[in-house]
């Protein structure tokens, strides 16, 4: 994914492919203002945040926008074409940004996502088990969690490194929250 530059909430975007080892490329998809009202094109609005594939067909690219839309999309033709994956995020959410679907293996992956409503910004990650056909919210993570750095070893085992400032300090606190039951806990 090669962002083409954007501003104010939008970013274009061209999706390109290589068979040889980079020697090559072919463009696949395109994002940008031609393609506002095309609804198999990734959408010029809202900042892209990343491209992944779990194999040769399906992948997705995280991203935030304005307002309560969750950012996600998923091809399942190599990123020729792109549809808005749905997923739950808490109603009191204003805005939601989401990061790169996690997988281990063909069906079981986790989408961590940062959303932000009048209470602050809190950290949510949905769980798929049918290869991100679907998505559900595991338990919150506590409140004073930010997504400084998710990462999971496996399937229930993840870790949150969590940084905040104290205002009154003036120093930053670090946390880290861990996972062993695939983050029901």
């Amino acid at each position: 994914m090669l962002s083409e530059g954007g501003g104010s909430g939008v970013e274009a975007v061209d999706v390109l492919h290589t068979r040889d080892g980079g020697a090559s490329w072919k463009l696949l998809s395109v994002s940008n203002e031609t393609t506002i009202h095309n609804p198999l094109a990734l959408p010029f609005d809202g900042n892209k945040g990343g491209l992944s594939f779990v194999n040769e067909t399906t992948g997705w690219v995280s991203g935030g926008a304005r307002d309560h839309f969750p950012w996600l999309y998923v091809t399942h033709d190599a990123g020729v074409t792109w549809r808005h994956q749905a997923i739950p995020f808490p109603a009191q959410a204003m805005g939601v940004v989401t990061f790169l679907p996690l997988f281990f293996g063909a069906t079981d992956g986790f989408l961590p996502a940062n959303t932000f409503s009048p209470e602050g910004q809190a950290v949510e990650i949905d769980v798929t088990h049918d290869g991100g056909t679907s998505w559900s919210a595991l338990p919150l993570v506590p409140a004073s969690a930010d997504a400084g750095t998710i990462e999971f070893l496996d399937a229930l085992h993840g870790w949150i490194a969590s940084n905040s400032l104290d205002v009154r300090s003036k120093q930053y606190r670090s946390t880290v929250y861990s996972t062993s039951d695939g983050g029901e806990h």
